[in-house]
């Protein structure tokens, strides 16, 4: 272990618990209240409700159903009956995950939180769960609701993560149906940017739009919806209804349009069928 102490050796006694003891962690971090136990532990119902005593005072129902009510460490019981606050009804240390956000579901706030307090199936998939930072944990959890999200803590430093940031996806459930990159994809795109990302507008198109690849190139959704459309057809004819009119005065082309340098190309070209479309 001396030789290679960056695979055996650890600052604190929770990381090395969480490495090599994560099956008996609380053992192992020395908070179990002993390994023979005088009694029985139960969830205190009864009492304040906020985990698992072995006093001896479990009610008579739970004494007559202990293969439901009771169990033999207090790991079991808090696993059992209070999974949702598992790490405070086993007075488990803050350290496993520290310092991480995670989605707090139990709220009505719809944000992100780091305060240790995440319930325990999170620390056992923090790939899933856990974040390094607010954005991250926003983005990927809540997205609708993103913003008020990353406004949550205003101490958070905001790291940047390099697979999503600025890059552009397919605005399937938004007003414009293009591609944005203003990072509030949804967080299926998120766990899997390699499918759902782009690092430009143009292969978003391509990949998502391509049968209205030019409106998709067009148009920059920004983080607010609104998109913008291109002025380089400003003065040029393009066909509006059935006629041709200028771009510029009472019509504008958009990106879609085609664009003719005269009034008598457009009509030539788009409107063939009528002979007195030039007069009009």
């Amino acid at each position: 272990m001396a030789s290679n102490p960056s695979n055996y050796l650890y600052s604190t006694l929770d990381k090395c618990c969480s490495a090599h003891f994560s099956w008996n962690y609380l053992s192992c971090m020395g908070q179990l209240d002993g390994v023979c136990a005088r009694s029985l532990w139960y969830p205190d119902w009864t009492g304040s409700d906020k985990g698992c005593l072995n006093d001896g005072n479990e009610p008579s129902y739970m004494a007559a159903a202990p293969k439901i009510y009771l169990y033999g460490n207090k790991a079991e019981c808090c696993e059992e009956h209070y999974s949702w606050d598992y790490n405070e009804c086993v007075g488990r240390a803050k350290g496993v995950n520290n310092g991480l956000y995670y989605p707090d579901f139990d709220s009505s706030d719809h944000v992100c939180r780091k305060d240790g307090l995440q319930p325990m199936y999170m620390d056992q998939a923090p790939e899933w769960w856990m974040h390094k930072d607010l954005k991250e944990c926003c983005t990927t959890n809540y997205s609708w609701n993103y913003e008020a999200c990353v406004k949550s803590d205003p101490n958070a430093v905001s790291v940047a993560n390099p697979d999503t940031d600025g890059k552009y996806f397919p605005d399937w459930l938004g007003s414009e149906h293009m591609c944005k990159n203003d990072n509030t994809q949804p967080s299926y795109m998120t766990k899997n940017p390699s499918m759902w990302m782009y690092d430009t507008l143009d292969k978003c198109c391509k990949a998502r739009y391509s049968w209205k690849y030019d409106e998709c190139r067009g148009s920059t959704a920004s983080a607010t919806g609104t998109s913008t459309s291109t002025s380089s057809s400003t003065g040029k004819w393009f066909k509006v209804g059935e006629g041709c009119e200028q771009s510029g005065t009472t019509y504008t082309a958009e990106s879609w349009d085609t664009t003719y340098p005269t009034k008598k190309q457009c009509c030539t070209k788009a409107v063939w069928w009528d002979a007195d479309c030039e007069d009009r």
